[in-house]
């Protein structure tokens, strides 16, 4: 049996002819979760006309929340890229707060690009539903839009410091040309 499995990884996708392979050829869960390693598909991976997507994150034990920063840029999850590629088509974008946002003042939050810093959302109390934990909010501010050069997300804490809060947003783009 050994010699079998060594043979079979012999051949190569450019031996099997044009529709060799049909569906009723692949057993019931024969690709099973095990055997796809986590992330192996990724957004550089799929094609032009297929919609991507990236996981931005905020923590505000992890990035802070200054008021008087010019912004804080906003970190991929996991081991992707934080940047947006240029001529992303940007089609829609979800924030899921984590945690509850919390200032000792009258903060405020945008966030956006590093060239539209209220993209996703203008400036907004920190106390308003769309940061609390729990609640999805869509960002419509400025969206569709298309960027020129890549970029990164960021996220601008005006009036007051933040002292608590976190959030994933969930961006959705195309590649254009």
């Amino acid at each position: 049996m050994a010699q079998n499995r060594k043979f079979q990884n012999l051949i190569k996708t450019e031996f099997i002819a044009a529709q060799a392979v049909s569906e009723g050829d692949i057993n019931n869960d024969a690709i099973i979760t095990d055997y796809i390693q986590d992330d192996a598909i990724t957004n550089a991976k799929t094609d032009l006309h297929q919609a991507k997507h990236i996981k931005f994150v905020w923590d505000f034990a992890t990035d802070g929340g200054d008021s008087l920063m010019p912004f804080i840029p906003l970190r991929a999850a996991g081991t992707e890229t934080a940047i947006l590629p240029g001529n992303a088509v940007i089609v829609g974008a979800w924030l899921e707060p984590t945690i509850t946002a919390t200032s000792a003042g009258l903060a405020t939050m945008k966030i956006g690009l590093q060239t539209n810093d209220d993209a996703f959302i203008a400036a907004t109390a920190f106390d308003n539903g769309e940061f609390t934990a729990g609640a999805v909010t869509e960002m419509t501010n400025e969206l569709p839009l298309k960027l020129v050069a890549s970029e990164g997300l960021v996220l601008v804490v005006g009036t007051a410091d933040l002292t608590a809060g976190a959030f994933n947003l969930f961006v959705q783009y195309y590649e254009g040309n």
